[in-house]
C-alpha cells in the first residue's frame, strides 16, 4: 500500500503535457511535429476537436454510466468493464446506445487515423525501403494509408471501458495492491491507438508521467504501437510508447467512461520480410503484455490463446470461454492447455433487436476459403476476391454481378471451344499454312485463358460461384449445340471433323469408314472413345459392296 501512495504522489508531481499536440482544424500541417512524435516520444495529442464529436461522446458515455447495466459487457471485473464493437458494424451495439452518436464518434476517429497516416507517409515513410505490405490476394501496398484503408477501414477494434471504484474499503485495498504488483508499462500491438479519456483526466501515464486532458475533455491521445515500429517499417525506428493505466483510489473519484480504438492491419498481410500481421500480433513474447481484449480483431473474442467468432446470434460481449469438458469457465492461466475451451453463449441471450439490416455481407477477403465451400447462408463468410485484387464481392449487388458475370464465362468459354474447333474443321488442308497456324494458335490460347479463369472460380470454394460457372458451361453447351445430332459431335476428335462437309451437313455414315475409325478411337484417351461403335454393323459376308446404316436389313420379326 506504501508503495501504491508514493506512486500516485510521484504520478501528480510529474503530470506533464503530450510533448506534441495538434490542432485538429488544420492537423495537415503538423507533418513535422507528428514525425517529431513518431521518433521520439511515441504519442502526441490532438485539440480542437468539433463540438459534435465532444456532445455525442459526453452522451454515449452517460448512457453508459446510467442506462446499460452489467449485462452488456463481457469482459468485467469490481474495477473495469469493457464493450467490444465490430469493426464498422452495429449489430453487436446494445440498444442503451444511439447510433447516431456512435457514427458520430466513428467519423471523426476515422478522419483523424487517415490524416495521421497521411503525414507519416509524407514524411518518415517516403524514403522507407522496407515499407511494402502484400495482401492475400497479392496487391502490394506501399504506404500506411492504404494499409490503414484495406476492406473499406474494417480492420480496427473498438472498446468502450468503464472504470468504477469500488465502494468498499477493503476491496478498494486489494484492487490497489493487485493494480501494483500486475499492471506494468506496456506497448500495444497495434498500428496506433487513439484514446479519447474523461474530461480533467490524469490516469493516463506514459514513461515520462502522465496526460493532463483539458476540463471540457477536447483532446484526443495518439499512441504509437508495436507493428508500426517493428512490422510495418522496422528501418525507421518509430517508438511504440510504453503506457499504463494507474486510477486514482480516492473514493470520491467518478466513473470514467474511456474509447479506444486500435487501428491494425489485415491478419493474412505480409510485410516486406514475409511475416504476416497475425503471426506478428500472437507472438509469444508479446502475450504478458498485452490486454486481451486488445488481442483480438474487431467482433471476435479471446478464449484459451486465439482470438474466436462468437456462436450465431451470440453478442461479442457476452460470450463466455468455456471448458466442454469441465462443464465450467476455462481456466485462462497464460500458458496453460486448454484444448477443449471454445465461445459459449450464456442462455437467453440474442443480438440487439432492430439492428441486423447494418450486419456487413461478408468480412476481410480471399481468393480461395481454405475452410471448404462457403454458401450465402455460411456463418462468418469471406469476401470473395474474383481474378484481381480490386474486384472484391463485398456487398449483395457485387455478388450478384459477379455470379452473372462467372456464368457468362462459362457459356463464352464453351462457346469460344465450339468456334475453334468448328474453324479447325472448315480450313481442312489450310491448317497447314502459316495463316492457319496462327489463327488455331489464337483460338486456341482464349480456350485455355478461359478454361482457367472458370477453373480458378471454381477454386474460390464459394458455392454460388461453383455452381453458376458449371451452369454456364451446359447451357452453352445444350444452347449452341442446336437440333442437329452432328452438332453434338462438334468437340470430338479428327474423325468427327471428317463426317463434317464442306458446306456444314453430315454426309452417310459408311460402314467401314467407321469400322476403320473404330480401332483408333479405342485407342485413344479422348472422352468420346468408342462412343459411335454401336453404329458399326458387322461387316457383310457376301458381296464386296459396302453398304451405309440406312441399308441394313431389318430383322425378321
Amino acid at each position: 500500500m506504501p508503495h501504491a501512495v508514493l506512486l500516485l504522489l510521484l504520478g501528480a508531481t510529474l503530470t506533464v503535457q503530450a510533448q506534441v499536440a495538434v490542432n485538429y482544424g488544420n492537423i495537415g500541417d503538423y507533418g513535422e511535429a507528428v514525425a517529431k512524435a513518431a521518433l521520439g516520444g511515441g504519442h502526441f495529442i490532438v485539440e480542437g476537436l468539433p463540438a459534435e464529436f465532444l456532445e455525442a461522446r459526453a452522451r454515449l458515455s452517460q448512457d453508459l454510466l446510467s442506462k446499460c447495466s452489467e449485462a452488456v459487457f463481457g469482459f468485467h471485473d469490481e474495477t473495469k468493464r469493457t464493450l467490444a464493437l465490430y469493426a464498422g458494424e452495429v449489430s453487436q451495439v446494445p440498444s442503451c446506445l444511439h447510433l447516431n452518436d456512435l457514427r458520430t464518434v466513428d467519423a471523426l476517429i476515422r478522419e483523424v487515423s487517415q490524416s495521421l497516416a497521411g503525414l507519416l507517409d509524407k514524411t518518415i515513410f517516403k524514403l522507407s525501403a522496407d515499407m511494402s505490405v502484400t495482401l492475400e490476394g497479392g496487391q502490394q501496398l506501399q504506404s500506411l494509408s492504404e494499409v490503414i484503408s484495406v476492406d473499406g477501414g474494417r480492420h480496427h477494434l473498438d472498446h468502450w471501458n468503464v472504470y468504477t471504484i469500488p465502494n468498499d474499503t477493503t476491496a478498494l485495498r486489494n484492487r490497489q495492491d493487485e493494480q501494483d504488483e500486475q499492471v506494468e508499462m506496456h506497448a500495444d500491438m497495434g498500428l496506433f491507438l487513439i484514446l479519447s479519456l474523461p474530461p480533467d483526466d490524469k490516469s493516463l501515464h506514459f514513461e515520462e508521467g502522465a496526460v493532463s486532458i483539458p476540463d471540457d475533455g477536447d483532446a484526443l491521445v495518439v499512441i504509437f504501437g508495436e507493428a508500426l515500429r517493428a512490422w510495418l517499417a522496422p528501418g525507421v525506428h518509430t517508438v511504440a510508447a510504453r503506457h499504463r493505466v494507474m486510477i486514482p483510489s480516492s473514493s470520491e473519484s467518478e466513473p470514467r467512461v474511456v474509447f479506444g480504438r486500435m487501428m491494425m492491419a489485415p491478419p493474412t498481410a505480409l510485410n516486406a520480410a514475409g511475416e504476416s500481421y497475425q503471426q506478428f500480433f500472437m507472438a509469444p513474447q508479446a502475450f504478458q503484455s498485452r490486454r486481451m481484449l486488445s488481442q483480438c480483431a474487431a467482433g471476435q473474442v479471446y478464449c484459451w490463446l486465439r482470438c474466436m467468432t462468437p456462436p450465431e446470434g451470440c453478442p461479442a460481449e457476452n460470450a463466455v470461454c468455456w471448458d466442454f469438458r469441465k462443464m465450467d469457465l476455462c481456466d485462462m492461466t497464460p500458458g496453460k492447455m486448454q484444448p477443449n475451451c471454445a465461445l459459449k453463449c450464456p442462455a437467453g441471450v440474442t443480438s440487439a433487436e432492430g439492428l441486423t439490416e447494418d450486419e456487413p455481407f461478408c468480412e476481410s477477403s480471399t481468393n480461395m476459403i481454405m475452410s471448404g465451400f462457403q454458401f450465402l447462408w455460411s456463418r462468418n463468410r469471406q469476401c470473395i476476391i474474383l481474378f484481381f485484387p480490386g474486384i472484391v464481392l463485398d456487398t449483395p449487388s457485387k455478388f450478384f454481378l459477379g455470379v452473372v458475370a462467372v456464368f457468362f464465362l462459362g457459356l463464352v468459354a464453351e462457346a469460344t471451344m465450339r468456334l475453334r474447333k468448328r474453324v479447325e474443321c472448315a480450313l481442312g488442308a489450310a491448317r497447314s499454312s502459316v495463316r492457319g497456324k496462327l489463327t488455331l494458335i489464337g483460338l486456341f490460347s482464349i480456350n485455355l485463358i478461359l478454361a482457367y479463369m472458370a477453373m480458378l472460380v471454381a477454386m474460390t470454394y464459394s458455392g454460388e460461384l461453383f455452381l453458376t460457372v458449371i451452369l454456364g458451361v451446359a447451357v452453352g453447351r445444350i444452347l449452341l449445340a442446336g437440333d442437329e445430332r452432328g452438332d453434338y459431335r462438334s468437340d470430338a476428335a479428327d474423325p468427327c471433323c471428317a463426317a463434317l462437309s464442306s458446306d456444314g451437313t453430315e454426309p452417310p455414315i459408311e460402314a467401314d469408314a467407321l469400322t476403320a475409325a473404330a480401332p483408333s478411337r479405342r485407342r485413344g484417351s479422348g472422352p468420346d472413345q468408342g462412343v459411335y461403335q454401336h453404329l458399326v454393323p458387322p461387316r457383310a459376308s457376301q458381296g464386296n459392296a459396302p453398304r451405309t446404316i440406312s441399308q441394313r436389313k431389318r430383322p425378321e420379326p
